[in-house]
């Protein structure tokens, strides 16, 4: 719904971060954009929309999973896809350092072929294309934080997560794979469903955690970093967290964060995760102590 990016913007706003940012001129992706993740068969699907009447937009809507259409669902979706690359054309000019895709619909759960949970082209690995494409970039990190993440990776268990088991993730999973890896650029699907007071995702991040962790993967490739929102059902808790994030984009240094007892689920899950992922990065141990707070 349009109010998730308009009160993002107020928030900005209320925050006296809005007019510190540089604010991009909108765009619609190409075609051959699109094409860079899609197929051309499913592009012709979501684009015929704009001529179907709502009986077959119901009936196209219930042949993917979580996804509803309208006649202006192409445009939008278009829309969303262009200002991300607006974004990527501004941080590889060096016209910007990093930057904030406050865009929508989401892109993060769809596939090649396929919609899916509110998504029809997938921003972020189009954007990481045309990045490798446009600016012969090697090496690019994706990282998705949403709740519903990209449907792979760090699956946890065993009810609500917080802010302590999401730290936990960073130090022993997340950041060493990163620092190894050492990306040309970073992306971002930063969806804040896990936020606290989301409908949907249930768990309890706070906003200062969102800042932590932009802070953290703002260290790596020379700072180049673009965050694109995807999920985030809460409008208050999304106001939060994107101001946090942004905050941290513009060089605040996030406050302290003091941590909790962590779930005795998330390190059996990590444990996994180290497991199978040491195979292809061997810099990976176990390591769970807990300090009291991250500064």
């Amino acid at each position: 719904r349009p109010s998730r990016t308009k009160y993002i913007i107020e928030k900005l706003k209320s925050d006296k971060l809005y007019d510190k940012c540089l604010k991009l001129d909108t765009r619609y992706a190409t075609e051959d954009e699109l094409s860079l993740v899609h197929s051309k068969e499913y592009i012709e699907i979501i684009k015929s929309t704009e001529k179907l009447s709502e009986k077959e937009l119901r009936k196209l809507s219930n042949t993917y999973d979580s996804v509803y259409l309208t006649r202006e669902t192409y445009s939008a979706a278009k829309l969303a896809v262009g200002n991300v690359l607006q974004v990527v054309d501004s941080v590889l000019t060096d016209q910007c350092l990093n930057g904030f895709a406050c865009v929508r619909p989401p892109g993060h759960h769809s596939s090649r072929t396929k919609a899916s949970g509110f998504c029809c082209f997938n921003n972020v690995s189009i954007a990481a294309k045309y990045a490798i494409n446009k600016y012969n970039k090697k090496r690019i990190l994706i990282l998705d934080w949403d709740v519903h993440h990209g449907d792979v990776n760090i699956p946890w268990n065993g009810g609500p997560m917080t802010d302590s088991e999401y730290m936990l993730a960073f130090f022993n999973v997340i950041l060493p794979i990163a620092y190894d890896f050492n990306p040309d650029l970073v992306f971002i699907s930063a969806g804040f469903d896990a936020a606290l007071n989301d409908p949907l995702g249930e768990y309890q991040l706070s906003p200062q955690v969102y800042g932590h962790m932009t802070h953290m993967l703002s260290r790596l490739a020379n700072g180049k970093l673009i965050m694109c929102l995807e999920g985030g059902y809460n409008l208050i808790s999304n106001g939060l967290c994107a101001s946090e994030c942004v905050s941290v984009l513009l060089g605040k240094c996030p406050e302290s964060l003091p941590l909790k007892q962590y779930n005795g689920s998330a390190i059996e899950t990590l444990k996994c995760v180290i497991g199978f992922q040491s195979t292809n990065w061997p810099n990976l141990k176990f390591d769970f102590d807990l300090p009291e707070s991250l500064i």
